[in-house]
């Protein structure tokens, strides 16, 4: 299996189910004719309906080629797989032909934070190389032997240390014209609120898109696995609404993928062929998986706090078996802690003490001249 990047997909026809039922891929390669040169791979994959035959052409440019790597060396071919193996998903399905991105909705106020830092970056460079009008001053040039000789600004010759001296110095001109006066002609801007501004927008794409802050918000200090949990979540949630799409993509592939295997007898495919893929003996499912791996310290944590519950819920007259199973365990689990020796003999220790705590109490009642009868038959 490979992925196919959209811009290689010309064209696609789809079933009411969304199965491709044909497409075009169409991408430029370089001319197997030709070297240094370009030409356009095309690939059309057909189906008609009720029949099993998949048609197969490829084309360099709009003439049928056959490529390096085509079955017998052909153009033209057909396979009986029954289905076109290809599966087309959106990310974000909007009615369109073709879905959106993550980050599409967001291209907006992208491309304002980019505007205006650059902006602030140019501005920033201007005030400290920008121009100055010198006024009062004349043109300080000069003629010496009939050439132009250009009065400089001050600046030290360039060295293997400082090869560029001009940025590590401050340039000067002189005048003697006691009235002149040097002008800067780059337009103020307050530094403080354009950023100010930059990262209120930051702040904004922070909020539409909680991925880009997961590892900022835990870059410093030490944070509990509670926290951490909770500072994902947002985060998480939007992988666990993507994933379904996806894996319901990978999904079918992959039957595609094991069917064909079967039925070219490759290895470890025994027992598969297209027969298993129509008769839906390939149906599977892909499993909840965490977004972020644990930590093995907060799963320590976790584990620490869920026999510490398992211990208050004993204290309330809650058995441990009855909490496992209110917790999810499996009966196997469950019977492999309560058939274990030790919780045998914790039980037994718990029933002994049971026990003697009633006899001492029947003891103690039997004593007491209280529950006596006297002599005349009268307590």
């Amino acid at each position: 299996m490979r992925p196919i990047h959209p811009s290689h997909l010309r064209d696609v026809t789809l079933d009411e189910f969304g199965n491709v039922k044909g497409y075009e891929l169409e991408y430029d390669v370089a001319d197997p004719e030709k070297q240094a040169k370009t030409v356009k791979f095309r690939e059309v994959v057909e189906r008609v309906e009720g029949e099993d035959t998949i048609y197969y052409s490829t084309y360099r440019n709009e003439s049928l080629y056959a490529w390096e790597g085509n079955p017998d060396g052909q153009a033209e071919w057909t396979e009986d797989y029954g289905f076109v193996p290809m599966v087309v998903l959106q990310h974000n399905d909007v009615g369109l032909d073709f879905g959106w991105s993550e980050l599409h909705p967001g291209l907006s106020k992208f491309r304002e934070v980019d505007d205006q830092a650059s902006k602030l970056h140019d501005q920033i460079r201007k005030l400290v190389e920008g121009a100055w009008l010198l006024a009062g001053v004349s043109d300080p040039t000069k003629k010496v032997a009939g050439e132009t000789v250009v009065k400089k600004a001050t600046g030290q010759t360039p060295t293997d240390e400082k090869p560029q001296p001009g940025r590590t110095e401050q340039k000067f001109l002189y005048s003697t014209n006691a009235d002149a006066k040097a002008h800067s002609l780059v337009a103020p801007i307050e530094v403080e609120q354009v950023t100010n501004s930059i990262m209120k927008l930051v702040g904004e794409l922070e909020r539409d898109y909680p991925e880009l802050r997961v590892d900022i918000a835990n870059a410093s200090g030490d944070i509990s696995g509670r926290a951490l949990r909770y500072n994902r979540a947002p985060a998480v949630a939007k992988v666990v609404q993507r994933r379904p799409n996806y894996d319901n993509a990978l999904v079918r592939a992959q039957m595609m993928a094991v069917a064909i295997g079967g039925m070219r007898g490759y290895e470890n495919f025994t027992g598969f062929d297209l027969d298993s893929f129509a008769s839906g003996g390939l149906e599977h499912s892909i499993g909840d998986r965490p977004v972020f791996d644990n930590d093995p310290i907060d799963d320590l944590e976790e584990n620490k706090l869920f026999w510490e519950n398992a211990e208050l819920a004993k204290k309330a007259g809650v058995p441990l078996p009855v909490y496992l199973n209110h917790e999810g365990w499996s009966k196997k689990d469950i019977a492999e802690i309560t058939n274990s020796e030790e919780y045998q003999m914790r039980q037994e220790a718990s029933r002994s003490a049971i026990e003697g705590l009633k006899l001492a109490r029947n003891e103690g009642s039997n004593q007491n001249p209280a529950n006596k009868q006297n002599s005349t038959g009268k307590k």
